[in-house]
């Protein structure tokens, strides 16, 4: 697989966090999925597993634009997609930043309309950490022509991101309420993808975190269509630390 990168000066990322920080979010978010109703389905790390990351921490990769984040799985294979994407859209609105699942709504789409590729093999519950790359894939063809290895992924190689990237924005909020398409590009979720009756085979990428007013949930999650090749967004990858 071929995955063209723009080339990133080797400078410290300004969003970096401390493992110590990274974990304390998780602890905070699992407490939230653990008070989501119906979340009978989820299957949370355990604390013996979340020690384990602590004392396993791998050092921050190199790039401005390269993050250390987490690659949680709640559920095994396709099974509970929905109700785990559903689980990290409450935890988003329960912290204020946002509420996907509106955005879903405004598109006459619902959590049951997503399709994670690569959840048939190998996706089983668990956390580990993973290396992502914000600024990969921002020169391409086509997201479709990326999302074809996401197939059957278990994370030994590097693929584009999916439902990590909706982790990152309760880890690295601030990157979201500075990017701008731009020096910071918009990320496109591209292991993820939804049916749609208008606008065919879509791609859910995420804009700014804006200030939000009373009464009012400034759209964060908009859909993009696969043959999309514009700069301005990129389609990051991942890959698990091991």
């Amino acid at each position: 697989m071929s995955m063209e990168k723009i080339e990133t000066e080797s400078v410290s990322n300004p969003f970096r966090q401390t493992p110590e920080e990274m974990i304390a979010s998780l602890r905070a978010t699992c407490a939230t999925f653990r008070e989501f109703g119906g979340n009978g389905g989820l299957v949370l790390p355990t604390d013996d597993r979340i020690l384990e990351l602590e004392r396993s921490a791998p050092q921050w990769p190199e790039g401005e634009l390269m993050f250390l984040g987490l690659y949680l799985r709640m559920c095994t294979g396709s099974e509970n997609v929905d109700l785990s994407w559903q689980a990290r859209a409450a935890h988003l609105r329960a912290t204020g930043l946002a509420d996907p699942l509106k955005d879903l709504g405004d598109f006459g789409l619902t959590g049951r309309a997503i399709r994670v590729l690569g959840t048939d093999e190998g996706y089983s519950p668990g956390v580990d950490w993973i290396t992502l790359d914000l600024a990969a894939n921002r020169k391409r063809s086509s997201i479709a022509n990326l999302q074809r290895d996401r197939g059957s992924y278990t994370g030994e190689v590097e693929t584009v991101a999916g439902l990590e990237l909706i982790d990152l924005l309760w880890l690295f909020p601030d990157y979201w309420k500075q990017v701008d398409g731009d020096t910071l590009p918009f990320p496109v979720a591209g292991g993820c993808t939804f049916e749609h009756k208008d606008y065919g085979t879509v791609t859910p990428y995420f804009g700014r975190i804006t200030r939000r007013e009373p009464g009012f949930w400034p759209a964060l999650l908009n859909l993009l269509s696969v043959k999309n090749s514009a700069p301005r967004f990129s389609v990051p990858t991942m890959r698990i630390c091991r």
